[in-house]
C-alpha cells in the first residue's frame, strides 16, 4: 500500500473508529484480589532514530504545493507541480483565427494556505511536452520530462498573501496568485478557433500538454520563504486568454480551469535537501540500532522517526503479565520547534505506523480497535506532547510477536510540511520519550 492510500485509508479509520467506546483492556479480566499485583513502570528504554521516509504517490493529490524554504532545523525544501488543463467550455469558436490578437494570458491559482514565512519568491511556468497518464503512478520524485527542454511561458516574483481578495473584471475573487504568461501562447489557442483541438478535453491534451509550475528562488536565507497550498479544484483556478477581435471590435476570454473532469492529471514534485542539517544529517548516516536525543518528524516526504521497544521482555521474567494501559508520551521540544521557529507549525495529530516483517506498514489494533480519541496522537499544545495509548501493540509484543519497530510520522503529511522536533529514547531529561506502562502480573 503506497503513502497516499494509507493516508486516504488511515483517515477512514479514523472516522470509523471515532463511533466506537475505548475499552479499558486487560481491567476487566481481573478479581478484585488481583489487583494488589498491578505495577507500574516508566523505565522502558526505547531506541530511537531518525529516517528518511518513503516516496510519496501524489498523483491528484488535495492540494498543489509550490515554493521552497530554507529551515534551520529541517534543512530546504522546494516544491513543484504538474497539471493537465480542461476547456471550461467545448466547441470553442472565436471567429476568424487571423482577426484574433492576445491581448493577456494569465494563470490565477487560488491560495489554500501557507507554510513558512511570506517573504518574496520567484516562480517559473513551462508548458509540458510529455503527455501525463492516467495509468502512471506519479511520486514526489517523478517528472515529467526534462524541464530544461520545456519552453518558459511565465515568470513573476511576488510576495504571498493568502489573506486578501483580489478584483478582477469589477469582480470580488479568493486570494490567489496572478501570472501573466507569454501572449504567444495565448496567440497559439486562438489559432486554432473553431477547430477541433479545442472542441473536447480529449482533443485539447492531445494539443496542449499543460503546464509545470515551479520555484526559481535561488538561495534563500535560513528561515526565509514558504510552501503554498493552492486549489486546483476552485473554479477560479486557471488560465484566462483576453484578446479581441480587429474585425469586429469585440472582446473576449478563452477559459481553461484545473478542474471539471474526473481524469484531469496533477501532482506534486518535492526535494529535500539536509546537507545543511547536521543533526539530521548525522542519523541519516547512521545505524538506526544508534540511540539519539532527539527525533525528527516532517512531513511532504521528508524525515520520520523509527521506536524499538526491545526490552519489554524484561517485565515477563517473574510470570505472565497482562497490559493494562501502555502510553506512550513524545515530548515536544520547543526550542527547536514552537518558540524559536513560530511560522514552522507542528503537525496536528502524528500517527504510528508499524512495520511487518517484510517491511511493510500496518495499523496497530489500538486504533481499529479502540477508537480514535482513545489511540491519541494529538498534539497537547498546553502540555507540548503527543500521547499515544498503545497497550493491545504491547501485549501482543509480550505475547511473543516479534517487535519491528514502527514509524511515527504526520496524519495527512503527503500535502503538509509541518515538521516537529521529539524527544529521543536517549535523551535524560525532561524531554525523554516515555512508555508508561500499567501491567499485573498474572502468576
Amino acid at each position: 500500500m503506497n503513502r497516499l492510500s494509507t493516508n486516504f485509508f488511515m483517515l477512514f479509520v479514523l472516522l470509523v473508529s471515532a463511533c466506537q467506546k475505548p475499552s479499558n483492556l486487560g481491567l476487566n479480566i481481573l478479581p478484585e484480589n488481583d489487583l494488589l499485583n498491578v505495577v507500574y513502570s516508566d523505565s522502558t528504554t526505547l531506541i530511537t532514530h531518525t529516517v528518511l521516509d518513503d516516496s510519496l504517490n501524489t498523483k491528484n493529490a488535495p492540494s498543489a504545493l509550490l515554493g521552497s524554504y530554507n529551515d534551520p532545523i529541517f534543512g530546504k525544501v522546494a516544491a513543484s507541480f504538474y497539471t493537465q488543463v480542461n476547456l471550461k467550455n467545448t466547441n470553442n469558436n472565436f471567429g476568424s483565427a487571423s482577426d484574433l490578437v492576445c491581448d493577456s494570458i494569465v494563470l490565477s491559482l487560488v491560495y489554500k494556505s501557507i507554510y513558512g514565512g511570506t517573504e518574496q519568491q520567484t516562480v517559473r511556468v513551462y508548458e509540458l511536452i510529455q503527455a501525463l497518464s492516467q495509468d502512471s503512478n506519479y511520486y514526489s520524485y517523478s517528472n515529467a520530462g526534462d524541464y530544461s527542454l520545456l519552453t518558459d511561458i511565465g515568470t513573476k516574483t511576488f510576495v504571498p498573501n493568502v489573506t486578501d481578495s483580489v478584483i478582477v473584471d469589477g469582480k470580488k475573487l479568493n486570494p490567489q496568485l496572478r501570472i501573466q504568461m507569454n501572449n504567444s501562447l495565448g496567440q497559439n489557442f486562438l489559432a486554432e478557433s473553431g477547430t477541433a483541438n479545442i472542441a473536447s478535453n480529449t482533443t485539447f491534451k492531445n494539443f496542449f500538454k499543460g503546464i509545470y509550475v515551479k520555484t526559481s528562488n535561488g538561495s534563500q536565507s535560513l528561515r526565509k520563504g514558504a510552501v503554498l497550498n493552492f486549489s486546483l479544484s476552485d473554479l477560479q483556478s486557471g488560465i484566462t486568454v483576453y484578446y479581441r477581435n480587429t474585425n469586429t471590435l469585440d472582446t473576449g476570454k478563452f477559459e481553461l480551469l484545473f478542474s471539471g473532469e474526473a481524469t484531469n492529471i496533477h501532482f506534486n514534485h518535492i526535494d529535500h535537501d539536509y546537507s545543511g542539517a547536521a543533526q539530521i544529517q548525522s542519523q541519516l548516516s547512521a545505524s538506526d540500532s544508534v540511540q539519539t536525543n532527539s527525533i525528527y518528524v516532517q512531513g511532504l516526504e521528508g524525515v520520520k522517526a523509527k521506536i524499538y521497544m526491545p526490552f519489554l521482555n524484561q517485565y515477563k521474567k517473574s510470570g505472565a503479565i497482562a497490559i493494562n494501559k501502555a502510553e506512550l508520551v513524545l515530548k515536544v521540544d520547543v526550542d527547536a520547534s514552537v518558540d524559536a521557529y513560530p511560522v514552522y507549525d507542528v503537525p496536528v495529530r502524528l500517527f504510528v505506523e508499524a512495520v511487518d516483517s517484510t517491511g511493510g506498514f500496518y495499523l496497530l489494533p489500538d486504533i481499529y480497535l479502540e477508537g480514535e480519541s482513545f489511540f491519541g496522537g494529538i498534539y497537547d499544545a498546553a502540555n507540548n506532547v503527543y500521547k499515544f495509548n498503545i497497550a493491545r501493540h504491547v501485549q501482543d509484543l509480550m505475547n511473543g510477536k516479534k517487535d519491528y519497530g514502527f514509524f511515527i510520522v504526520p496524519v495527512s503529511g503527503g500535502f503538509n510540511a509541518n515538521r516537529v522536533v521529539i524527544g529521543g529514547g536517549g535523551s535524560t531529561g525532561p524531554l525523554q520519550m516515555k512508555l508508561n506502562l500499567v501491567y499485573t502480573k498474572l502468576y
